[in-house]
């Protein structure tokens, strides 16, 4: 078999502001937050990192908005790889990976060499 580009593939998303669910205060003072209003300031990411070659590879876009199916179809098309190279994208089972949009680009992406792989879903054994 020939060779191919392996890449594991994911989204996160970053805010500057956290929800707090503890904290503490000295004893009889009273605990005070400031609010910080998160709408509009998160962003959020897609990364895949390519470990083949002399050293890892990661690719990434950003988006200040939610990610779609439409977005990850577009960021596989960005991984970088040999020409001509087969692309194994190794993914969770995130709701964006297993979209009917992902699911029916799928013969698309075989015609271009980018072959998804899913996890299977996590077990409690």
């Amino acid at each position: 078999m020939g060779a191919l580009t392996l890449c594991s593939l994911d989204e996160c998303g970053f805010a500057p502001s956290q929800p707090l669910c503890y904290g503490w205060a000295l004893r009889g003072q009273r605990k005070r937050v400031a609010y910080e209003n998160p709408a509009g300031r998160r962003v959020n990411a897609l990364a895949a990192l390519v470990v083949d070659g002399p050293a890892p590879a990661l690719t990434w876009q950003q988006a200040p908005r939610t990610l779609t199916s439409a977005d990850l179809l577009a960021f596989l098309e960005t991984i970088p790889r040999p020409a001509g190279q087969p692309l194994v994208v190794v993914l969770d089972n995130g709701s964006l990976h297993v979209s009917k949009v992902v699911k029916a680009a799928r013969p698309g992406l075989w015609a271009k060499r980018i072959y998804l792989y899913r996890l299977p879903p996590y077990s409690p054994e």
